[in-house]
């Protein structure tokens, strides 16, 4: 990496990711771990929440036909996906409980078949409706069949009851209403993304930028300085190496370091005639 690379490295942990050191109140700590609860709830809730009765409806049972077994299957094997796994249909936890482990068997039983022929009125709890299909619940257990069979009836025949249900469902639906924007904001104000944190996010994000600037020149400075400190190490150690030159060098003229050693035996050369010594390396 590059004395540049390593600069912007630098300059990317210490710019960008601004992770300053925090002291909270103990009320605000309260608040904050009380809120990472019901995160943990809400997630906990969301894994293991069922299907909710979406009508109820008495079944057509003489508009049955034979083919409806396989239709109910083909239906599941092309859409155990949506069914299963998207959560919008009906919920991971209603498909785990009441659809999985089935093995393809979905549609009415003969027994449940017989028992709904002799009680033609009982309802049953329409859990949802995809594709021309629904998903029922008889007695604790989910079946699918086409939807043409269902006859969508109130849940009571008493008309004071069925007012009552009426207002307390539209309370209800108010009221969930009121509970999904109270989450939704809290969501939001766990980001700082409300306006009520506009003007202080501006403050901060100027202060960010003030900080950045500064930190570039603080860079630039180091960067200045680190350029004058080398080329006075490279100067330095050329200098050093010439000065180490000059005293190999002086202590050759003045024999300081010179061995005297035979290099060869034999006769002796004459002393009137100069003799001639190669040297091939010389050693320092």
């Amino acid at each position: 990496m590059g004395y540049n690379s390593i600069i912007e490295s630098r300059k990317e942990k210490d710019m960008v990711r601004f992770e300053p050191t925090i002291s909270y109140s103990d009320e605000a700590s309260k608040i904050f771990k009380e809120y990472r609860e019901l995160k943990d709830k809400q997630e906990k809730a969301e894994k293991t929440r069922l299907s909710k009765v979406i009508a109820y409806a008495t079944l057509k049972l003489d508009t049955l036909t034979e083919d409806m077994n396989e239709r109910v299957k083909e239906f599941y094997k092309d859409n155990k996906d949506e069914l299963c796994y998207g959560g919008e249909i009906i919920t991971r936890e209603y498909c785990n409980q009441y659809l999985s482990g089935r093995r393809g068997e979905f549609f009415l039983t003969e027994s449940l078949i017989n028992f709904l022929q002799l009680n033609p009125e009982h309802k049953v709890k329409v859990m949802a409706i995809y594709e021309g299909f629904a998903i029922i619940e008889v007695y604790s257990k989910a079946y699918i069949v086409p939807e043409e069979l269902l006859a969508v009836v109130d849940q009571t025949d008493d008309v004071a009851i069925g007012n009552e249900i009426v207002v307390k469902s539209y309370n209800q639906l108010v009221l969930k209403d009121q509970l999904e924007d109270a989450k939704k904001l809290i969501e939001k104000v766990s980001k700082f993304e409300d306006e009520a944190f506009a003007g202080q996010l501006t403050t901060i994000n100027n202060l960010k930028a003030e900080m950045e600037a500064q930190i570039t020149a603080m860079y630039e400075k180091q960067a200045k300085m680190m350029a004058e400190i080398q080329e006075k190490i490279k100067r330095y150690e050329h200098e050093l190496l010439i000065m180490r030159s000059d005293l190999t060098a002086f202590e050759y003229r003045n024999g300081l370091t010179v061995n005297f050693m035979n290099i060869h035996k034999g006769t002796n050369a004459p002393t009137q005639q100069p003799i001639i010594i190669h040297q091939t390396y010389l050693f320092g």
